[in-house]
Parts: C-alpha cells; structure tokens; sequence
C-alpha cells in the first residue's frame, strides 16, 4: 500500500537587510545606553546594568564597523536560524533574571554570566562539531575558524559549564545556586535552536 509523506522544504532565509541599517540598529541602542549612563552620571547613580549594555553594544557596533571596513560588506541574510537562537537567549536570559531574584542573587551577575556562557556554548558547540563530525577539517586552519557553521549541542553544554564554573570561580561567588537557576533558564534556549534546525531543513528526525 502506498503511502505519502510531507516534505519539508523551507527557505532558511527570511530576507536581506542592508549593513547599513545594521549599523544604525546597533548605534541606536548604543545612544540610548550612552545617554541613560550620563543621566545616572550626574545624578551620581551608577548602574552596572547600563554600563553592561553600553559596553555590549558598544563592542557589537565596533565589530561591525569592522566587518564593513576589512570585508567590504553591504547586506547579511536575516536567517531564521539566527531568529530562533536570538529568541532562546533572550527568553532564558530574562527567566534567569527572574531566577536570580527569587534565590536572593544579586541580577548584574547574569549580564555578565551570559557573555561566559555564550562564548562557551559557541566555542565548546562548534570544537566537539568538528571533532565528531568533521575530524578531517582540523588540519584546515580556515575551517577551524569558522565559528558560524558547525554547532554540536553536547559541546555547547560542555563549553557553557566550563564557561559558568570561569564565571563563579572570578567573581568569587558559589557555583551551585547560580548553577539552579541556569539549569532551569538555559534549557530553553536549545529548544528554540531546534526550531531553527527546522527552518534549516536539518536534524528532522526519521
């Protein structure tokens, strides 16, 4: 007896934005940072949480500008991959927020923490890639350093513990609690990654 199956096909990008619009999205956020610092300047309150968000955008406008200096870049592809990775960070950044409050842990930990993890998760992702997937591409340097393709999730949680543990033992604060409420938060973020699997047409299962 015959039988039909449903084929997935799903172009993974949703569009092109040019750089500049890139530029001036980054600039803008960067501004408004900037200039909620200098009120809290003045009025002689310091906020670390501003001062994370002014330096986070800060350095994501200085990369950009790079990128369209030494590449010569004039679009990027708006990827529903990226949409859905974006998405999970966000949403298991703001529980762990809620998390942090709830045990009594001071918040201005998870704007730093989430850099550590992140780093973690892409580096740790894309080494246990290459080495369970593509272990003929170690010998190729351009490869090796081509961060943007190639995560495997279980060195993503390899490399975010690693990243968590560096985090803790730095700051001088006890892993185990922050480890509770990461635990918790970050399980999301891999989820919402599934979902853009699914827009790549890849890991769809049997």
């Amino acid at each position: 007896m015959p039988t039909s199956h449903y084929i997935w096909n799903v172009h993974p990008v949703l569009g092109n934005l040019a750089f500049t619009y890139v530029l001036v999205l980054l600039a803008l956020p960067c501004a408004g940072f900037l200039l909620a610092y200098v009120l809290c300047f003045v009025k002689k309150k310091r906020s670390p949480s501003i001062e994370n968000g002014l330096s986070s955008f800060a350095l994501l406008l200085g990369i950009a500008v790079l990128l369209k200096i030494i590449l010569d870049v004039h679009t990027i592809e708006i990827r529903y991959y990226g949409i859905c990775f974006a998405s999970g960070i966000l949403i298991a950044y703001l529980l762990a927020r809620q998390l942090f409050r709830e045990r009594g842990i001071d918040e201005a930990h998870v704007n730093n923490l989430v850099l550590y993890l992140l780093i973690g998760v892409i580096l740790g992702g894309h080494v246990a890639h290459l080495l369970f997937y593509e272990p003929g591409s170690l010998v190729n340097p351009r490869r090796i350093l081509d961060i943007g393709t190639g995560l495997a999730s279980h060195g993503g949680f390899v490399g975010g513990v690693v990243g968590l543990i560096v985090y803790c033992r730095r700051k001088h604060i006890a892993c185990l609690p922050v480890a509770d409420c990461i635990a918790v938060a970050a399980p999301l973020a891999p989820s919402c990654v599934r979902l853009g699997n699914l827009f790549n047409s890849e890991i769809l299962g049997p």
